[in-house]
């Protein structure tokens, strides 16, 4: 066998691979081990922001879906705020395949329902953001404000980058008296090194800022800082 060929297992037969372009897709890129992230050209594409996904769910998703289940305009209406919802609280990746799925199972589930209701006065069924949880289930990101007016001391509003775009979230700070000359800082949560070092550069600067206005003060001395994010399950830089 030559070096350009490859055994399929499978199939059990040679493949010339000599003029084969191989195209992968992903959604982070720090993920991809090193030695084949250097062999790898990269082809960067922006994502699709909510209005974008709302034409291409209405003239491209909805109708693909309608025709899979053999169903009309007639027989189920989802509304423009309803579609909406569903790109807010379920679909918030770049791409539209997430939104993809949760309109067939609406239109599956839609069906459904009107074959087992003999009243066919009822047609239309009218999906609004009220019923949408009926069709595709509990949301699955709620609403990032946490605090109604202003958040207390020590809790500040960040930004983060996500594999789904980006998001809001809660940066939670608590002093803890430590012994003298064992202050520090104590960083948690599922943080990019970007975050991390932007805590250190916080700290930092605030030493000087204090040496400066209160040379006298021990406060970084004998106090340690704990920061938390407390949505750090998900992965995020920025």
């Amino acid at each position: 066998m030559c070096s350009s060929t490859f055994r399929d297992h499978y199939l059990d037969v040679p493949v010339d691979l000599s003029k084969i372009l191989f195209i992968c897709t992903a959604n982070v890129e720090d993920t991809i081990p090193g030695p084949l992230h250097d062999r790898m050209e990269f082809i960067r594409l922006s994502g699709y922001i909510l209005d974008e996904k709302m034409q291409i769910a209405t003239k491209y998703l909805m109708p693909a879906a309608r025709k899979s289940c053999g169903m009309s305009t007639d027989d189920v209406d989802i509304q423009d705020s309803a579609l909406e919802a569903l790109i807010k609280s379920y679909a918030r990746e770049a791409g539209v395949r997430s939104l993809e799925k949760e309109i067939g199972k609406i239109y599956r589930k839609a069906a459904l329902e009107l074959l087992r209701e003999k009243d066919q006065s009822k047609r239309p069924l009218v999906i609004t953001p009220h019923n949408l949880e009926k069709y595709v289930g509990k949301p699955r990101f709620l609403s990032d404000r946490l605090y109604e007016k202003e958040s207390p001391p020590g809790v500040v509003c960040g930004l983060a980058w996500t594999a789904m775009g980006g998001s809001t979230l809660y940066i939670e700070s608590v002093i803890e008296k430590s012994a003298k000359d064992k202050g520090g800082i104590h960083v948690t949560g599922h943080l990019g090194e970007v975050m991390k070092e932007s805590t250190e550069i916080a700290t930092t600067v605030s030493r000087r800022i204090l040496k400066w206005l209160q040379p006298e003060s021990d406060f970084f001395d004998s106090n340690t800082i704990h920061i938390h994010c407390p949505s750090g399950a998900v992965p995020k830089d920025g």
